[in-house]
């Protein structure tokens, strides 16, 4: 699901809005990968992935633009994004393994605002 949250796909204005886009719905920015999976693998009886010619999968004809997606070009067929999605399909588009990592926090450095005097504003304001 990286690929895919890189390129824009489970964004609001994307799939990942609550109707999702011509029938094709992702959890909201990745927040339920598990439902994304059973999306792309087993919606629409399976024809967004197509393990026997990977290259033939809407999921990677539409975000390079090969056939018309309403979204645009997200990758190119040449990208790094475009191998990852192939190779996996061409795996047989195995789920996530039970261990694999999990994000648990995230930290942004540093915590105070960090501008060059001229770009500041005239009085303070709070980051949030």
């Amino acid at each position: 699901m990286a690929v895919l949250s890189k390129a824009g796909c489970n964004q609001g204005v994307c799939h990942g809005n609550q109707n999702g886009k011509n029938g094709f719905k992702l959890s909201l920015r990745g927040e339920n990968p598990d439902w994304d999976y059973s999306a792309l693998t087993r919606d629409m009886l399976g024809r967004r992935i197509n393990n026997d010619r990977p290259a033939d999968s809407l999921i990677l004809l539409k975000p390079t633009a090969t056939i018309p997606h309403e979204g645009g070009r997200r990758f190119g067929v040449d990208s790094p994004e475009y191998r990852i999605l192939a190779g996996w399909i061409a795996a047989g588009a195995p789920p996530d393994p039970p261990n694999a990592p999990v994000l648990k926090n995230i930290f942004v450095t540093p915590s105070e605002l960090v501008l060059p005097s001229r770009f500041l504003p005239k009085e303070k304001l709070p980051i949030r």
